[in-house]
């Protein structure tokens, strides 16, 4: 099952557009073998950082929520209440 992707942007200058179809973006990536590897790779890439970024904020939060229950006190301090 396919799924539609949707991207809104905006130009600030006066901008051409390419519409790349799934059927053709496979060819081109089936066609050039490098350029697919790269994509790969900096997706690969940016996946890393996203989990990464996402694993801080989950220790964090983890972390906060064991100050809070062994120190119920200071929830207002930090939580600001």
């Amino acid at each position: 099952m396919a799924s539609k992707t949707i991207a809104k942007v905006t130009a600030v200058e006066p901008t051409e557009v390419l519409v790349l179809n799934s059927t053709d973006f496979q060819r081109i990536l089936t066609d050039n073998p490098a350029l697919a590897s790269k994509l790969w790779r900096n997706l690969a890439l940016d996946f890393k950082r996203r989990i990464a970024i996402t694993t801080d904020l989950v220790d964090f939060y983890a972390d906060l929520s064991q100050v809070l229950r062994d120190n119920p006190n200071v929830a207002p301090i930090l939580l600001g209440v």
